[in-house]
């Protein structure tokens, strides 16, 4: 008698798994970060980056730098904690403009960004910006 009336007591009872993990809090959705690259001596000209957490590359887009002779080319970069590193080059197009997606890192990693006009070096890369024009704060 006892045997049956126990049965239908743990039958009715929540089953519980021991030491089952709760889990883990939602998290909020990474928000991004911008850098507004200006300069005191070319007023037309900025930069935006925008570094994006949740995406494979963040985002540069530039209004107002001219074109470049044959030879020179712009380069963005970023000042890490562990010093100047080269993020990638590019040319805007005849309007001044560019809109291209930058490698995820060193960008992600800045605490400032630069953008230098630098010579094209073959087969190698500047080690530090040649002629900085524009920078964040």
């Amino acid at each position: 008698l006892q045997v049956a009336q126990k049965e239908p007591t743990s039958a009715a009872a929540p089953a519980k798994a021991p030491n089952t993990p709760e889990p883990p809090p939602v998290a909020a959705a990474p928000t991004n970060k911008e850098f507004l690259l200006t300069s005191s001596q070319r007023p037309g000209a900025q930069a935006t980056v925008t570094i994006r957490p949740e995406k494979a590359t963040n985002l540069l887009v530039v209004k107002g730098l001219q074109p470049l002779p044959a030879g020179l080319t712009y380069r963005l970069w970023a000042e890490t904690p562990v010093g100047p590193q080269g993020c990638m080059t590019f040319q805007p197009d005849s309007d001044g403009d560019a809109r291209i997606s930058v490698p995820r890192e060193p960008s992600g990693s800045a605490l400032r960004l630069v953008i230098s006009i630098d010579p094209v070096q073959a087969g190698s890369a500047a080690e530090n910006p040649s002629q900085p024009i524009l920078t964040s704060t």
